[in-house]
Order: structure tokens, then C-alpha cells, then sequence
């Protein structure tokens, strides 16, 4: 039966049109096309540039003699030397980092002290130079002929477990640090009012409210602070002596006796309790939920303006700050004379040979490396956190994992899977598919796997800081772009990148100062043809050239510092012309939503 107007007219249909169901139908096939190919090429970067390489240890650690040198960490007396040498340095880096870092970010957060502002500025400036650069300064200081050690005839036995534990703590407390202020400043101080109010004395509400608060970012902190203690090479080269750890023992397999399958068994001593403690980490931190904050923290952070308390933490507060201070006029002195400490001439000559000598090559390699894979790391880690999160949650998370193994595995094993994997050509039928990309006669030189190794050791920073931003964004947003007849590389260009741009500009930042001042990955890869900053200096600590070493590393701060600079004044200018599009976004969302 027909229904018909008063006109006699038929009703208008009360379905959209057959041609524009067809079209977003045409567009959801679309998004998905490109999803899909975004996503398989993702997936072989990160085979090729890491699961290869890792493949590549596994291969030659279970060889005769790689699986020889993983048991005998069990069954010889050296191999549980090297093993609880091992332990031992990431279990007192560990306990001492944390304790270092939550100390600092203690007394920023809720000490009422003067100068906190140059002990935050102080706290943060390891994160710009290289890891062994602490190491350095210390041997200068209170080394056997150092500084202190004449001055004051002091006696620290530098060489060993207490120099690297010194030097690690002092090369990796601030990242430790950031997160704890973040943690601290989130608390919800409501929790402690309501102890304050039932008579709790303040050292009771420390103990009972706020370090229980603290725990998940204190673990965190440990084992962060494991992890990279594991995997750090150039301290134990540097300041180790005779202290033989896991990492030293791969790294003089390959250069002694060029035994890879010796190494590659070490580096899987490495990399197993690595990735484990990653994983274990992971899975922790996602399952526990320690509910204190329900959208913004209630009330003002209590400072602490008086008492022995404020005395003695902002005490320790500055001693640590000189001691960074100490440090790191070392490094910024020692490179404008001849051999700081015993021959303070004034000289122009360790900066002349950098800048304009046989030395420029390094500074001139390395800044253009880091400056190409910065970008390229902060793309692929936001496609993935873009992946995982918008589109494909499941799949994603397999990218999301491979993407953060680039920080789990050590820089050390890393650089042994490099060698082995891309050290050699690859053919097939007779003719080579894939030429050398690491080592003596590989392509462009060996500068294409430094790129590689930038970029995977740079990714999790990016990825992080995406998931983040990317998850906080309201997907309607994204949607209503879509429904006005975006593509999805518009909504993406458009849309989604003016809005987490903090998270672009987060994950270029980092990627350009670890990839300036990384060295355990590299040194396996570059020649002498081929060099990095952070190997150069390593040449030149072993030829004991304090003068020029310092001078590399002054000029390494400074270029990561200016790269930051830079960063920072092109997110201000861009915060100012998008800033009032975001407000306007962010006010039509709920207020549950924006918080």
C-alpha cells in the first residue's frame, strides 16, 4: 500500500541517498587501505631495523661456544664473577639513583628552599651529555693523581664499583627525576589534610601516605636504573678497572679476539633479564592503579617552609648540586687547557682541533645522523601510538611492544646484533639483495646503520609520549573531521598533529640527545673512517687526551642544548598560532573528558 500527501504527492525517503552511503562507505574502505598499508610498513622497519638484529644474537649465542660463555655465568668461577659484578652495580645504582632522584624531586616539589630553580636546571643537565662524562670528570677530581686526592690527600679507590656507581647515578638520575615530580606534584593533597587532621606528625605522613603514593615510581625508578646500569658500556671502559661486568666482557670478545658467538652469548645474558624486567615493568604499571588523583588534584601542595627536616634534605639537595657543579666545570675548564689538574695552561688548541681539525668529522657525522633520524623516529612513533590506539588495538599492540623493545634490549646487545646481522651482504640466486650496511665496506659508509640505530633507540620516546596525547584526545573530534569529508591524511595533517604537538616536539627533543650522546650501540658499528662524538671521546679518554676529550664534550652539550633551543622557540611560535583552536576544542568536550 502507497502512502500518499493531501497534495498526492509521495513523502520524500527518510534514508540518505544511495550515492553518498556509497561514498563513506568508499571512504571507510579508504581509511582502511591506508591503516593497513601504514601499518605493514611500520611492521618491516621494525623487523628489519630490530628483529633481524636480535634474531642475528640468537642465532650465534646458541653456536658451541656462545652457548659455552652463557652457561659458564653459572658454572665457572669467572662467569659468576661477571654475573654478580653485574647485579651487584645495577642493584646499588638502582637503590642510590632513586634515592638521588626522589631526594631532588622532594625537595623541587615541597622543600621551601632558595636556588631551586638552578638545582632543577643542575638536576637536569646529565640528560645533554654523553654517559661517561661524569666518569671523566671524576678521574680529574678524585682520581689517583686527581684534584681532591692531592689537595686534600684523600684515598676513594675511584677505579671499580665505586666510580661506576658514582658515575651511572650522576649519568641517569634526572630522567628518574622528571617522572617523580610528576608523580609528586599529582598527589591528591586531600589525603594528606585528612592525616593532618587525625594528628599525624609530618615524618608519619611521609612514611604512611606519601611514600606508599610514591612506590609504583619508585619501582619504576629501580628498575630503570637496573636496566640501564645492564647495559651501559662506557663507564666500565671508562672508570671500571678491574671490575668486569657483562657488558665489558661482550664488548672485549669482539675486540680482542673478534669471538662474536663468545659475545653474542654474553649479550644474551643481557638481554634476557633486560626484557624481562621491561616486560614484568609493563605489565605492572598497566595492571596497578593507585587511585589518588580523580580528575585534578584537590587542594595546594604543602611546602615545607621550617624545621629540621627543610634543613637537612635542602642540605643534601645542594651537596648534590655541587657535585654536579663540580663536575661539569671539569668538562667546560678542562677543554681550554692542556691537562686540567696538573698542566692549566690556557689553550686554544683542543677546540681548534675539534672545530677545525682531523677532530671536526665526528661533531660534523653525528649532528647530521641524529638530525636525520630525530624526525624519522618521531613519525614512527606516533603512527604507531596513532595505530594502536585509533585503529588496530590489537595488532597495534604488537607494534606498540616492538616499537619499546628499542629501549628494553641494551645498547650493548643492540650493537652486537648490528654488526652480525648487517656486517655482511645478502643474496639470493646469486645476486645480492641487500649489501652491507655496518662495518668496513658498507653502504654510505656505515652512516645508513647509525640512522637505524638512532631511530630504534629513539622510537619508545616518541611512541610514549604519542599513546599519551593520542589518548587523551576525544575521537569525535577525528570523527567530525571524517564526517565533513576528510581523508584520513587530512584529519591526520590537520586535526591530529596541531593537537599533539607537545608529544612531536617531546619525542624530537629526546631523540636528538640520546642519539648525540649514545655510545654502547655504536661502538660496535663505527670505523676509523667512521665516527661518532661519543666514540671520538672514548679515543681519546684511552690515549689519556683529557683536554681534547673535554672539548668534544663541551661542544656536544652545546649543540644538543642550541637543538633544544631551537625545538623549544618553534613550539612557542606554533603554541601562539594554534593555541585559541585547541582551547575551542578542548571547551566543547566534556569537563570529565578535558581533565
Amino acid at each position: 500500500m502507497s502512502v500518499k500527501t493531501t497534495n498526492g504527492q509521495s513523502p520524500a525517503p527518510l534514508t540518505a541517498p544511495g550515492p553518498e552511503r556509497h561514498g563513506r562507505s568508499g571512504q571507510s574502505r579508504q581509511r582502511m587501505q591506508v591503516t593497513t598499508v601504514v601499518a605493514l610498513v611500520i611492521a618491516v622497519l621494525l623487523a628489519f631495523s630490530f628483529v633481524l638484529p636480535i634474531g642475528s644474537i640468537f642465532g650465534h649465542a646458541f653456536s658451541a661456544a656462545g652457548v659455552a660463555s652463557l652457561t659458564s655465568l653459572f658454572t665457572t668461577t669467572y662467569g659468576r664473577e661477571l654475573l654478580i659484578h653485574t647485579l651487584v652495580l645495577g642493584s646499588l645504582v638502582g637503590l642510590i639513583g632513586t634515592a638521588v632522584a626522589f631526594l631532588m624531586a622532594y625537595v623541587h616539589v615541597r622543600i621551601k628552599i632558595p636556588g631551586k630553580r638552578i638545582l632543577h636546571f643542575l638536576s637536569l643537565l646529565p640528560v645533554v651529555s654523553p654517559p661517561f662524562a661524569a666518569a671523566m670528570s671524576l678521574i680529574i677530581l678524585v682520581g689517583t693523581n686527581g684534584i681532591f686526592t692531592r689537595t686534600f690527600g684523600i684515598d676513594i679507590h675511584l677505579y671499580g664499583l665505586t666510580g661506576m656507581t658514582a658515575s651511572l647515578v650522576l649519568a641517569f638520575f634526572p630522567v628518574s627525576y622528571i617522572n617523580l615530580i610528576g608523580m609528586l606534584q599529582h598527589l591528591d593533597r586531600s589525603l594528606d589534610e585528612a592525616a593532618l587532621s587525625l594528628g599525624a606528625t609530618p615524618f608519619s605522613r611521609f612514611i604512611k601516605v606519601t611514600l606508599p603514593l610514591m612506590m609504583p615510581g619508585l619501582v619504576a625508578s629501580f628498575l630503570l636504573f637496573f636496566v640501564e646500569s645492564l647495559a651501559d658500556l662506557a663507564n666500565p671502559l671508562v672508570i671500571g678497572g678491574s671490575y668486569d661486568v657483562l657488558a665489558k666482557s661482550v664488548y672485549q670478545a669482539v675486540t680482542t679476539t673478534a669471538d662474536f658467538d663468545t659475545a653474542a652469548g654474553y649479550a644474551l645474558g643481557l638481554l634476557i633479564p633486560g626484557v624481562l624486567i621491561f616486560l614484568i615493568q609493563r605489565h605492572w604499571v598497566t595492571k596497578r592503579d593507585v587511585a589518588s588523583v580523580t580528575g585534578k588534584p584537590a587542594g595546594e601542595i604543602e611546602v615545607i617552609k621550617h624545621g629540621k627536616s627543610r634543613v637537612i634534605l635542602g642540605a643534601l639537595a645542594y651537596i648534590i648540586g655541587a657535585i654536579v657543579i663540580a663536575v661539569y666545570l671539569v668538562i667546560f675548564l678542562g677543554g681550554f687547557v692542556q691537562y686540567i689538574g696538573v698542566d692549566n695552561t690556557f689553550t686554544l688548541a683542543n677546540f681548534h682541533y675539534v672545530l677545525f681539525g682531523v677532530g671536526l668529522q665526528p661533531v660534523r657525522t653525528t649532528t647530521i645522523l641524529a638530525l636525520i633520524a630525530a624526525p624519522l623516529a618521531t613519525v614512527i612513533g606516533l603512527l604507531i601510538a596513532w595505530l594502536s590506539i585509533r585503529h588496530l588495538r590489537r595488532l597495534g599492540g604488537i607494534l606498540d611492544l616492538l616499537g619499546m623493545l628499542g629501549i628494553a634490549a641494551p645498547g650493548v646487545v643492540i650493537g652486537i646484533g648490528y654488526a652480525l646481522a648487517f656486517g655482511h651482504s645478502y643474496s639470493v640466486g646469486g645476486h645480492e639483495v641487500l649489501p652491507i650496511l655496518a662495518t668496513g665496506g658498507a653502504v654510505l659508509g656505515g652512516q645508513l646503520a647509525l640512522v637505524m640505530i638512532f631511530t630504534v633507540r629513539s622510537i619508545p620516546a616518541a611512541l610514549r609520549a604519542g599513546s599519551s596525547s593520542i589518548a587523551q584526545l576525544d575521537s569525535s573530534i577525528e570523527e567530525a573531521a571524517t564526517d565533513l569529508g576528510a581523508t584520513s591524511f587530512q584529519t591526520w595533517r590537520k586535526v591530529t598533529l596541531p593537537l599533539i604537538r607537545p608529544a612531536i616536539m617531546s619525542g624530537a627533543t629526546y631523540a636528538i640527545a640520546r642519539s648525540m650522546t649514545t655510545f654502547s650501540p655504536v661502538i660496535f658499528i663505527t670505523t676509523a673512517n667512521l665516527l661518532v662524538i661519543s666514540v671520538a671521546i672514548n679515543n681519546e679518554v684511552s690515549a689519556a687526551r683529557y683536554g681534547i676529550a673535554f672539548a668534544y664534550c663541551s661542544i656536544l652539550i652545546l649543540i644538543v642544548l642550541i637543538a633544544i633551543g631551537i625545538i623549544n622557540i618553534f613550539n612557542g611560535r606554533r603554541s601562539k598560532k594554534t593555541g585559541n583552536a585547541t582551547i575551542m576544542l578542548a571547551a566543547n568536550r566534556p569537563e570529565s573528558e578535558v581533565l
